[in-house]
Parts: C-alpha cells; sequence; structure tokens
C-alpha cells in the first residue's frame, strides 16, 4: 500500500473512532498498524486500546497499555497508565488495579490523571470496605 492509501486509511480509522464506532476503528487501525512505518505506530496503538477497550475486549486492550505505560512517550504513557487501571478493573482485577492507581497517586511529579485516580480509589475504598 502506498502513503496515500496508508492515509486514507488512518483517516477511515480516525472517523469511525470519533464517530464512536469502535469496531470499525479497530479495524481501521490495524490495517494502518500492519503498513506503517514503526515510528507512526505508537499513537495509533494508543487508540486502538481505547477502542478495544470500549468494545469490551479487554484481552486485546491490556497488553497494548501494558506496553504503553512502560515505554510510551510522556502524555501517552500517563494515559496508558489510567488506562490500564480501567482495564484492570473491567477484569475484576481490583487488587492489581489499586496497586497501579497507588503508582499515580504517589508519583513525585504531578500525573495527569492523579485527581481521577483519587476519586476513583475512594469509591473503591468506598465499595469494598462494606
Amino acid at each position: 500500500m502506498d502513503r496515500a492509501g496508508i492515509i486514507a486509511v488512518l483517516n477511515k480509522g480516525i472517523a469511525a473512532y470519533n464517530n464512536h464506532e469502535y469496531s470499525e476503528a479497530t479495524k481501521y487501525f490495524q490495517t494502518y498498524i500492519n503498513t506503517a512505518e514503526d515510528k507512526d505506530k505508537q499513537e495509533i496503538e494508543f487508540y486502538l486500546a481505547v477502542a478495544y477497550l470500549a468494545e469490551g475486549y479487554v484481552d486485546q486492550a491490556k497488553p497494548l497499555f501494558e506496553k504503553m505505560a512502560k515505554k510510551g512517550g510522556k502524555v501517552r504513557k500517563a494515559d496508558a497508565e489510567w488506562y490500564l487501571v480501567l482495564s484492570l478493573l473491567k477484569e475484576n482485577n481490583v487488587e492489581q488495579a489499586q496497586k497501579n492507581l497507588n503508582k499515580i497517586i504517589k508519583r513525585k511529579k504531578a500525573h495527569p490523571h492523579k485527581k481521577k485516580a483519587l476519586k476513583l480509589q475512594q469509591q473503591i475504598d468506598k465499595h469494598y470496605s462494606l
């Protein structure tokens, strides 16, 4: 596929994602990832993982979030850490989700999802302390 074709696939994926047509978006994003150069893939892998999670495919989303949480760029790394917590909760793995929440909350540098993490931690504490 030539560069124009790759960009067309990406644009269709983004349009589907923005329209909350996640199943359709995952198809286009997968095609893009399989044909694009490595340097272009990381951002789309994030959106692919979010689309998988939105569709309930935690098994496909979680490994992508784990990979990005370990070695993603600054912004996407933080986003991946947050979405990894949500993935763990979808799996009912509350214990691991709490560990990951604590990493977000206790990080020395302010995490962009810290407020949401604190709120979620309070909800978990309230729900599971009954």
